[in-house]
């Protein structure tokens, strides 16, 4: 099988591939930007301004959506199923995606620098802002799930590989 399994809460060796996933997703996020194939002003100064912060909070956003879905998934289903898992993550993605939004919408412009980033970048986005989100998802379960066939200690060198990239990517 090409995909493998990673929605059973209960396996914690799934969560190296599973942050390997969203941070290949993410690093190709940052060079479709830089490559200027994506063409969003207020994503380019997030990365540029927050840098590494930036990436910590989107990375680490994708990963609780997925070990929320892993848990909810282990409650409901036995057998694995890519697309139901893949449409639970992306369920809760959304959900996650509007109660940000209207926290954000509550926030006093001034009050705290990064939700007044997200006002921007929502205000320039608007729905594509979910589409986004949501092709991050896919493409980390789905990476994931690939990345889990290769050993640990494969996972483990292509992890700091990506990590070594970083600061190249985010400091243009």
């Amino acid at each position: 099988m090409i995909l493998q399994n990673i929605s059973d809460f209960y396996n914690v060796y799934d969560y190296l591939y599973i942050l390997n996933g969203i941070i290949l997703t993410d690093i190709i996020g940052i060079i479709l930007l830089l490559s200027g194939v994506l063409k969003t002003k207020t994503l380019y100064n997030w990365y540029s301004k927050y840098q590494l912060n930036a990436v910590i909070a989107d990375v680490l956003v994708i990963f609780l959506v997925i070990i929320l879905a892993r848990y909810i998934y282990t409650l409901f289903f036995t057998k694995y199923n890519i697309i139901f898992f893949i449409l639970l993550v992306l369920i809760l993605q959304i959900i996650h995606d509007f109660i940000f939004y209207y926290i954000t919408t509550l926030t006093p412009k001034g009050k705290y620098k990064i939700i007044d980033f997200f006002k921007e970048y929502a205000n320039e986005n608007k729905i594509r802002a979910i589409y986004a989100d949501s092709i991050m998802m896919v493409s980390s379960v789905v990476f994931a799930s690939y990345l889990k066939k290769y050993s640990i200690n494969t996972n483990i060198i292509i992890m700091i590989f990506m990590i070594y990239l970083y600061p190249y990517l985010l400091n243009w």
